[in-house]
Parts: structure tokens; sequence; C-alpha cells
């Protein structure tokens, strides 16, 4: 999915696609959106809502809310590389 978005997106950039790049980018935020609380509820939903069990659901929202308002795919990198700092900081206190 999240390969599919991003070829959307350079689909809209090369002017090869009929859609809009807010939508592009949409496309591209909500499939790593699913990714990032698909990854909760498989691998940390069960163990806990500890500190640590809470970055990845607010993690997920806050990219569908930035999916929702067409953020681009680098806004979207910027929220992964918080939500990976957050969980290796939060691993190593526990």
């Amino acid at each position: 999915m999240i390969a599919a978005g991003l070829g959307a997106h350079m689909d809209v950039l090369t002017d090869h696609s009929k859609i809009d790049l807010a939508s592009a980018n949409a496309y591209v935020g909500a499939a790593v959106a699913i990714y990032v609380l698909g990854l909760w509820a498989i691998r940390d939903h069960f163990g806990g809502f500890g500190r640590r069990g809470v970055v990845l659901p607010s993690s997920g929202l806050t990219l569908i809310a930035a999916a929702s308002v067409g953020a681009q795919p680098w806004t979207i990198s910027i929220i992964l590389m918080i939500t990976l700092g957050l969980r290796i900081k939060l691993q190593e206190t526990q």
C-alpha cells in the first residue's frame, strides 16, 4: 500500500495522473497510518499500555490527521522519525 501511494504521488509529480497532489499525499499518509496502527494492533496491543504502548496509536492518529489535510510525504517521514525516536527512548528507560 505504501508503494502504491508513493507511485500515485510520483505519477502526479510527473504529470501522468489526473488526481491532484493533495489526494496523492493523502494516499501516502493513509497507507503509512494503516501500517503503524496495524503494527500496534499486532505487536503492542496485547503487551500493555505503558508509556511505550501509546506511541504507535498516537502516531497513527497523527498520521491520519496529516493524511486528511494532504500533508507532504516529507511531513509523514518526520512524524515517523519522531515515532521511532520515542520508541527507542522509551525502550531504553524500561
